[in-house]
This record gives structure tokens, sequence and C-alpha cells, in this order.
């Protein structure tokens, strides 16, 4: 079946190369924000909500079935649901974003997790039902880049954040001097 249909506030960024030039929202999805903007060769899949201020999807997404975007209001803090969505990136089913939140480059987040007032870095993947819940807008949790948040993780603010550097064990061949991989 093919879905054909005109978007209120939609607009598409530039893509060059071969993938394509067009971004596509299921009739099915729910686009109820102030601004939205869609990347080419990105998709926004059935029974998609987004509610709020912004949702900014980058080139080459994918939100898929049940993603939601919800507005912030907790402590006397509030906050319009801002999403903002790096190039590459993908969101599996059922992931909530609540309030501001930047996902970087190259992201995933996996099924039913949980990302709320955080700023995700560039190649980070966030676990299945991960819940990463920042209380303040102003101040959001912060996932540096190249992170891996474990199945079922749960953070609540900066004091709860552990990081280990991860080195290959023993065995493991290094790259030949002058390659890429040794840089």
């Amino acid at each position: 079946m093919i879905y054909n249909f005109k978007a209120k506030r939609m607009t598409s960024r530039k893509h060059t190369g071969p993938v394509g030039y067009t971004g596509f929202v299921h009739p099915a999805a729910q686009i109820n924000t102030k601004q939205f903007s869609i990347g080419g060769a990105s998709l926004v899949e059935p029974f998609v909500s987004l509610e709020g201020d912004s949702a900014k999807i980058g080139v080459a997404c994918n939100l898929q079935d049940n993603d939601r975007l919800l507005n912030f209001a907790a402590g006397g803090k509030q906050a319009q649901g801002d999403l903002e969505l790096g190039d590459g990136g993908f969101t599996a089913h059922g992931v909530t974003f609540i309030g501001k939140v930047r996902i970087g480059q190259a992201c995933g987040t996996v099924i039913n997790a949980v990302v709320q007032n955080a700023a995700v870095g560039d190649g980070t993947l966030i676990g299945p039902m991960a819940r990463i819940l920042g209380q303040d807008p102003q101040r959001p949790i912060v996932i540096p880049e190249a992170s891996l948040v474990l199945f079922g993780a749960r953070t609540a603010g900066f004091g709860d954040l552990t990081f280990e550097r991860f080195e290959p064990e023993a065995g493991f061949a290094a790259p030949p001097a002058g390659s890429p991989a040794a840089a």
C-alpha cells in the first residue's frame, strides 16, 4: 500500500547521496508540535505520537511504532516536548522521550527505553528498557559519546552514573602499525 498525504508545518532538510531525498511520515503517526522537520531518507512509522514545542528528525533516521515525545512536568519544573534526533539515528518500538531531549548522530535507542531531559552523545546505544530520567530540563543528564547504556539501566542524576573504559583483553592482536585502525 502506498500512502500520500500533505502535512502541516513539515519541512525537509536537503540530502545529497544515493539513498534519496524524501522523509516520510506515516498517516497513522500524530505530529502535534509547533515545529517539525524531517531529513531526507527518514521514516516516522505508524502510531508514533509527538507532542510539545518541536521535533527535529535528522537525515536517515527511523522512529518506529509507538514511539512518543511527551511534555515534562515534575517538581515545579516544566518543559514542552523538544526532541532533536541526529542524523543516522534509530529508535526501536515503544521508546518514550520526555521534555528536552537531544540524541546525537548515529545513535540507537532500543525497545521501551525512556529518555527524559537528557543530551546523548554521538554513537551511543541506549539499551532496552533503560531509564534516563533527568529531573531538570535546564540541566539535562549528559551521556558521553560512544557510550553503551545497558539493558534495564536506570539513572536519575549525575551522581549515579558510572563510566568504564573498555580495554581489549589479552590475546587480542593489535592492528598493524600504520593501518587506519592503529590511529
